[in-house]
């Protein structure tokens, strides 16, 4: 995944799994015409091993973006492990006492095969699960309620000035003012992203006006290496909020549901 460190978005209102398995990958058209024993062929042997050690269990997907995914393995099923051996598409790629992992630095709208190994205390193999994933088409960092924290470390909500107000919804990310006069208010990410690789930041909002005036959207940065980096705002209407939009005592809201980048 592209470097995302040193900048702050902010939107304003106002080991090897198993060694028989190794050689049956290599010697497969062969492996069924070797004894192993009692009339039991080698590829019948290491298909019943194999069948043993994968599919134990069901490893879950913690997050899911455009250029990384993070794997979690059940705490029922990590606190029985010492080590976790991390494979994507065959290759290992990190041996780990964490029962969570990023694989990072993928690419958008890809097939990828991830598979996790555990190991015990007698440095065993003993359980192997996998699982198959597509990155998104996009590396979002906020989606319809998904704050993409790996990421973004999370969003936050700050009522600036007067009576603006910033509110998590369930699907969006809420700007708000009432009555008369100049307010403001902000979300912006918790984390400081370095968004320098990046062309452009995408924003989609629906906004609606109960009451008189008017409001603006913009989008700014603190420590931005990259100036030029261009803001795209997308609005749209009501009717494609699916009824999502919650209504209070506010004269104006705007509400964020997508926030991405693009190269």
């Amino acid at each position: 995944m592209k470097n995302i460190k040193n900048y702050l978005l902010m939107f304003i209102l106002g080991g090897i799994i198993f060694s028989g398995i190794s050689v049956y990958a290599t010697f497969k058209a062969k492996a069924d015409e070797i004894e192993y024993e009692n009339g039991v062929s080698v590829k019948d042997k290491i298909d019943d091993l194999y069948s043993k050690t994968t599919n134990s269990f069901d490893l879950n997907i913690k997050e899911l973006n455009g250029t990384y995914v993070v794997v979690e393995v059940p705490s029922e099923v990590a606190s029985t492990a010492s080590e976790f051996l991390y494979y994507i598409d065959g290759e290992l790629k990190e041996i780990s006492p964490n029962s969570s992992y990023n694989f990072n630095n993928l690419s958008l709208s890809t097939n990828y095969n991830i598979r996790v190994s555990l190991k015990n205390n007698n440095n065993e193999i003993f359980k192997t699960s996998s699982i198959s994933i597509k990155t998104l088409d996009k590396l979002y960092l906020y989606d319809n309620g998904n704050e993409y924290t790996t990421l973004t470390g999370g969003w936050e909500c700050k009522s600036r000035q007067a009576n603006g107000l910033a509110q998590k919804k369930d699907y969006s990310l809420a700007l708000t003012f009432s009555n008369s006069g100049t307010s403001y208010s902000t979300v912006n990410t918790i984390n400081v992203l370095n968004l320098s690789n990046y062309s452009g930041i995408y924003v989609k909002y629906f906004k609606l006006m109960v009451g008189n005036g008017w409001t603006f959207l913009n989008i700014a940065s603190q420590n931005s290496s990259n100036t030029s980096i261009g803001t795209y705002l997308e609005k749209f209407s009501i009717s494609d909020f699916n009824n999502k939009v919650t209504i209070g005592n506010y004269d104006a809201y705007d509400y964020i549901t997508e926030v991405y980048v693009k190269d």
